[in-house]
């Protein structure tokens, strides 16, 4: 398996799905916070996950990574709680995905995986959700 994954955030949800795709064999790169966020590390990025603390960080955020984004990742975005328009918002933005914390972590996990076959790194369908 291949993909290169960015996660950005601190909730034990982050750190759990860092754990659970790592175990898949996937190279994860884990950041607690948006600005230790390497340029090097996004230019090999298939896949950005990223927590959202506040909608005013994250929107200022969003702007900054869809200047790299044109080629290069998908971005799915995590919030512990948001409203409708917040997460359309993104999503029209450019955002892959959008999903709460809460959700369950296989949902997370699939999410990221589906991300990684739309850049056509997960090739293999036996492999795919499994």
């Amino acid at each position: 398996m291949n993909g290169n994954i960015i996660i950005i955030g601190d909730a034990t949800e982050v750190k759990l799905l860092r754990d659970t795709l790592a175990d898949r064999g996937l190279t994860v790169i884990h950041y607690k916070d948006f600005k230790e966020l390497r340029n090097e590390d996004l230019k090999k990025c298939d896949v950005l996950v990223y927590q959202l603390k506040s909608a005013e960080e994250g929107e200022k955020h969003i702007k900054i990574l869809k200047e790299f984004q044109q080629s290069h990742f998908n971005l799915i975005v995590l919030a512990e709680d948001s409203s409708v328009e917040s997460a359309v918002s993104f999503i029209k933005q450019g955002a892959f995905d959008f999903k709460l914390l809460s959700s369950p972590l296989e949902l997370l996990e699939k999410t990221v995986l589906f991300a990684l076959e739309e850049k056509r790194v997960f090739w293999e369908e036996d492999t795919f959700l499994t």
